[in-house]
Formats: structure tokens, sequence, C-alpha cells
């Protein structure tokens, strides 16, 4: 019977890893453009104790636990993180389930945010993107506008799903008004709870929304320096240029030394947010990096060691 005993373990243990990787089943913005939403399907988890869910950091490709919730709680989740507004930065976000007998499934695909900076009249953002997807889930871009800040939005134009940018002539008309992105696709995703072992729609989320953005700003919302990121700092061989957000235009990264010579000139093209540069012919000490573009201009600080 103890033979058996740990046969009939491991055999529930690999059961965990037959399910298919946990997935988000939709990132949205919430009506107030205060906190990111995370939804997620947990009807063909049955087996699942509990739902994790991880947000990328500021370093690429790393990410940090953020929320754990049983298996009956409502399958959605309000980032209330200040690190996380959705106003500041883009953001990923990654599932996990564990099981009590299998442990913890490897962390599913993430979901990238929309996210919309406003240029005066233009309007850019990032494509909605799933990890060994991609973005040809979206059909189509929605651009909405709240012409005096009252909660009624209507689209104003609709874009492929490949655009970054959108122009509305008149923005300036409306001195009150607010505009946002949304998506047009087929995913809808139901977030439910478990009641009497059965999972109960509870809300049903057909779009995914982008942040809010407004005229209150003159010119492109500003970027804070902790957007540009630099890292490791200090560098020995190679340092990566990583933005919270890819730009719809073209920037510039160049590097200056001690005496303000400049030594090297990066391009980064639009629609990228990370470069690696080769800093290893470079002399050890302190170097200014400055990042600009059409509209912004920061400098950080860069130790070559």
């Amino acid at each position: 019977m103890k033979k058996i005993y740990f046969l009939f373990i491991a055999f529930l243990g690999l059961s965990l890893a037959t399910y298919a990787q946990p997935g988000v089943c939709m990132v949205t913005v919430d009506d107030s453009s205060k906190h990111n939403i995370i939804v997620y399907d947990k009807s063909q988890f049955s087996i699942a104790d509990s739902f994790i869910l991880w947000r990328e950091t500021n370093t690429a490709g790393v990410y940090a636990r953020i929320m754990a919730q049983d298996k009956n709680a409502l399958s959605q989740f309000m980032d209330m993180d200040t690190a996380a507004d959705p106003n500041v930065k883009l953001n990923r976000y990654k599932l996990q389930i564990y099981d009590a007998v299998g442990g913890y499934s490897q962390l599913g695909p993430y979901h990238t945010v929309l996210y919309c900076l406003q240029n005066v009249t233009t309007y850019a953002w990032n494509l909605y993107d799933i990890e060994g997807v991609g973005t040809g889930q979206v059909n189509k871009y929605m651009l909405l506008r709240d012409d005096n800040g009252l909660n009624q939005w209507h689209a104003i134009d609709s874009m492929t799903n490949t655009t970054q940018n959108a122009v509305d002539p008149i923005a300036a008309s409306f001195p009150n008004g607010l505009w946002r992105l949304t998506t047009k696709w087929a995913i809808s995703c139901s977030s439910s709870m478990r009641q009497d072992g059965h999972n109960e729609t509870q809300a049903q989320f057909v779009k995914s929304k982008s942040n809010i953005t407004n005229n209150k700003v003159s010119g492109i919302n500003p970027l804070k320096a902790s957007w540009v990121n630099l890292y490791p700092n200090p560098a020995a061989d190679k340092v990566v240029l990583r933005l919270n957000f890819p730009l719809a235009q073209k920037s510039t990264l160049k590097l200056y030394n001690a005496l303000g010579g400049e030594v090297k000139e990066i391009v980064l093209p639009a629609g990228k947010d990370e470069l690696e540069i080769n800093v290893s012919e470079l002399p050890k000490g302190m170097y200014v990096a400055e990042f600009t573009n059409a509209s912004v201009k920061i400098n950080k600080r860069l130790a070559v060691q």
C-alpha cells in the first residue's frame, strides 16, 4: 500500500503539469484610471488550491509575486500598488497556480496592459501583447473621447491591430476632455467565484482599456527619470537601456565623459523599449547618459568599472 500511495501522489503531482500553463485572461485599467485589473479563468484548473499573480519589476524579465488568492475567491485582482500606477508605466503580469499535492506550476505567459501617451493632438500606445502569442489577438484599437470629463465616452477613431498612434485634430476644442484606448477583439473574460463546487460568473470583461489622458498638460505627458532605466549600474561590459513604454518616435542615448565629451551615441528605434549597449571599450569612470527625442530630455549617471 505504501508504494501505491507514493505512485498515486506522483501521478497527482504530474497532473498539474499536464494542464496548459495558467494564463491571465485579460489585463485592463479601471474606469478611474488608477489601477490595473487582472482577470483570470480558473474553470479549467479544478485541482488548483490557489492562484498567484506576478508583476514584472523594473528589470526586464524579472517578476515579483504580488498576490495569492484562494480558489474560491473572485477570479480578478485590482493591483493597488502605487508602483503599478497605469498612468506612469507599462505593466506585465503572469499567473501561477498552486496545487496542495503537485506544488507550484510554472508561470504562465505575460499579458501587457495598454499604455497611452498624449502629445497635444497625437496619441501613441503600445500594442497589447501576450507572451508566445504576440499582438494579433486584438482586431482593432478604438480611440475614445469623453468630451467634458463626465464619463460619457464615444469612439472617435478606429485603427488596425498594428497601428500605434492616432490623431484627434480637434482635441484643443475640449479643454476638459479625456481620452483613452480600448481593444476590440473576440476575447471575453468572465471572472467567477467557486460556490458549491461550481464556478458562478460574477462579471464579464469584453475589452481592455488603457489609462486616461487629458489636456491639462501642454505637450507630451512628462516622462519621469525613473521611466528610463540603465542596468546594471555600475556596468562592466554591457548596459541595457530599458523604457517603461515603447515610444512611437525615434530616441537617442548619448554618453558623455567627466569632461563633457561625447563618447558614444546609440539610436533607439520607434516602437522598441530595450537596447543593449557595449561599454567594454570605455575607460572606467563616471558618465552622463543623455536620453532625448522630440519631446523629452533626461539625464542619468552611469558608472563604468
